[in-house]
């Protein structure tokens, strides 16, 4: 809403028929039609404009006021002429009853709107004069004379700057009061009118805002191919067509680019060939796509995240735990690859072990191997042969063992050999995964036992248990997982 100054009055007010044309003027914009408001009807833009061009060129030639700035705030207060009684377009008011300043003609007594914080009606003396002219000097005088202007006269050669210096003065309350002048000047070419060196070119057409949503791929794998897309539209949802956008997978010097232009529907799309990405503590990666903007649209971009495919796994040749009277051992997983944890295609071999001598059990040739590849990863473990003897139960005897675990972001498999005797007997163990065989005695082997957990499988090959679970030993364990696959 706009504020009126009356010459020598402190106070800043603002009028109903001021407001009124504030309303008009914002119709007018929008639908292109005449307004009316029970008076006169509105002036067509162009008539108006012509009408206000010889008394904003004399404003601008006596007070330096641009007459674009005159002719369109002019328009916007008075909605194009229809709220402007007494030829007041500018809703100035009279110091005193008697008193329309220099340039007014008189003072009438109008309905009005006064705010003092609080708004209420009121009824206040307006100035009337006897023509336009007269309204159009009175406004350039104010504003040259009022030193809190001060700072627009320094752009009279550029109405846009001065209008935005008038508002952030304290001119008007509304907050989009130089845009909305702003707008009017550029889509009527008002600058044409000016006098004092604004050339007759107008600015370029203010840009419009835009915004990108980011639309690609959710998770990326290193070595494969991602698309990523983005969305590009105007702040009120329209699809912006033909324009490039760029993408960036990562960030510094590793980072990874592709552009694309945006089709009918806003969307950009390209691809990344093979990524190439770091595998960070939370296995993901910074997604970046940008519009740089052009001579009618604003720049714009968005930051999205996208999952790391990553794949785990570890596999060792035997642990060992016994509890019994006058025997206690602990063994840790060994020989052991440790855990892998890994986004690219790998191998991680532990040393194979040549012989293991333990308290109840001897091992030779364990070799445990975790390997991966785009999409995949493969744990195995061999053992050659493992004997275990334990105090008053018969020999136990495993050999050709293979435990192998392996992991697909479509699903695992796992699988295990293994050759089992007893006290010299074979042993006869069910084809499948966790294929018990119970020996007496307390005795009790689990063949391709499988378990399954966080996007993986652990297969071990044997799981012996003794003595109620006094002694617990696993021999040959591999374990594969895949994370972030979807």
């Amino acid at each position: 809403m706009t504020e009126h100054h009356a010459r020598g009055d402190t106070h800043r007010r603002r009028t109903r028929f001021a407001a009124v044309a504030v309303l008009a003027v914002v119709a007018s914009v929008l639908t292109g039609s005449l307004i009316g408001s029970g008076r006169a009807a509105a002036q067509p833009p162009n008539t108006f404009i012509a009408r206000a061009v010889p008394g904003a060129q004399a404003s601008e030639r006596t007070t330096g006021v641009p007459a674009a700035v005159t002719i369109a705030q002019a328009a916007w207060e008075s909605a194009w002429g229809d709220a402007a009684p007494g030829n007041n377009f500018f809703g100035i008011k009279c110091t005193s009853p008697n008193d329309p300043g220099p340039n007014g003609t008189g003072c009438t007594r109008r309905k009005t709107t006064e705010c003092d914080p609080t708004c209420h009606p009121a009824y206040a003396y307006f100035r009337d004069y006897a023509s336009p002219e007269g309204s159009f000097k009175d406004h350039g005088e104010f504003l040259r004379d009022n030193k809190r202007y001060a700072t627009a006269f320094r752009y009279t050669n550029d109405p846009d700057r001065f209008i935005t210096e008038v508002a952030r003065a304290g001119y008007a309350t509304d907050p989009n009061y130089a845009k909305n002048i702003i707008g009017i000047m550029r889509s009527h070419n008002l600058y044409q009118y000016d006098v004092g060196g604004g050339g007759g070119t107008p600015p370029p057409p203010a840009k419009q805002d835009t915004t990108l949503a980011y639309t690609g791929a959710k998770h990326v794998a290193n070595g494969a191919a991602a698309t990523l897309s983005a969305v590009l539209t105007t702040k009120s949802g329209s699809a912006i067509d033909g324009r490039t956008v760029s993408f960036a997978l990562g960030t510094g010097n590793g980072a990874q680019s592709c552009t694309a232009k945006t089709d009918g529907k806003g969307t950009a799309s390209c691809v990344v060939r093979s990524v190439r990405q770091p595998l960070t503590a939370d296995a993901t990666v910074p997604v970046k796509a940008t519009f740089g903007g052009d001579d009618r649209y604003a720049a714009s971009s968005t930051n999205a995240t996208v999952r790391l495919t990553y794949a785990t796994g570890r596999a060792y040749g035997l642990s060992l735990s016994a509890g019994l009277p006058g025997l206690s051992v602990r063994l840790v997983p060994q020989p052991d690859t440790g855990a892998v944890r890994t986004a690219d295609p790998t191998a991680r071999h532990a040393r194979c072990t040549a012989t293991l001598d333990l308290a109840v059990a001897h091992a030779h040739a364990v070799c445990p191997t975790v390997t991966t590849a785009t999409g995949t990863a493969t744990a195995t473990t061999t053992v050659s042969d493992v004997t275990v003897g334990l105090k008053d139960l018969p020999l136990v005897q495993i050999s050709a063992v293979r435990a192998t675990a392996t992991a697909r972001c479509d699903g695992t498999t796992g699988s295990a050999t293994v050759h089992v005797t007893v006290g010299g007997v074979p042993v006869h163990v069910s084809t499948g995964p966790n294929s018990t065989v119970d020996l007496g005695d307390g005795l009790r082997l689990v063949v391709d036992e499988q378990v399954r957990g966080d996007g993986g499988l652990t297969v071990n090959a044997v799981h012996l248990t003794a003595a109620s679970g006094a002694v617990d030993l696993v021999v040959g364990s591999a374990t594969a997982a895949m994370h972030n696959c979807s």
